[in-house]
């Protein structure tokens, strides 16, 4: 880790820090085993700084995925990634056409289908 600091006030005994790592392979491997987090008692959970713009793209994605609208969506290294059903490939998103081409309202494609790795 290459530093770490509080960022907002405390809340319920509870406080937010930002972590900046020093090799981008440990944040990787941090990244891929918060899955572990899940039903963590203490409610702990790990997520990724965005800006606000895709903040607001990842809480519209939120919501549609509440609605049973889409299957997930995740975040990588600052890029937003969702699938309608499980068996979807994955979109990145990146602007609201591409939520409008995921959710099949928009015939002109704009955002890049992801094959499987």
């Amino acid at each position: 880790m290459d530093r770490c600091h509080p960022i907002g006030p405390m809340r319920g005994g509870k406080l937010n820090i930002i972590v900046k790592f020093h090799k981008y392979a440990t944040k990787r491997a941090i990244y891929q085993a918060k899955a572990n987090l899940k039903g963590d008692i203490h409610r702990r959970y790990i997520t990724e700084d965005l800006t606000r713009t895709n903040y607001n793209t990842v809480q519209t994605l939120v919501r549609h995925k509440r609605d049973g609208r889409i299957d997930a969506f995740w975040t990588r290294d600052r890029n937003i990634f969702a699938k309608k059903h499980a068996e979807s490939l994955p979109l990145k998103i990146r602007v609201g056409e591409d939520i409008s081409e995921l959710l099949g309202r928009n015939p002109q494609p704009s955002g890049t289908r992801i094959a499987p790795r």
